[in-house]
């Protein structure tokens, strides 16, 4: 899966389908917590993981 970007779609979850931008910066955190506790992780949570590592400081700043 290529590198996810605002525009994105999610792949996964309770909001699929809806652009990155468009998912609450309070719902991605969380799910980095999820997903960092699982240790076989497919493409797709990958991608998100790494979308959320990328945009940490926005998504800090929105959720306050």
């Amino acid at each position: 899966m290529k590198k996810l970007g605002d525009k994105d779609r999610m792949p996964f979850g309770k909001y699929n389908g809806k652009t990155m931008e468009e998912v609450p910066a309070g719902y991605l955190l969380w799910l980095d917590t999820e997903l960092e506790e699982q240790t076989l992780l497919n493409e797709a949570q990958q991608a998100v993981r790494e979308y959320i590592d990328d945009n940490r400081s926005v998504l800090e700043s929105e959720s306050k």
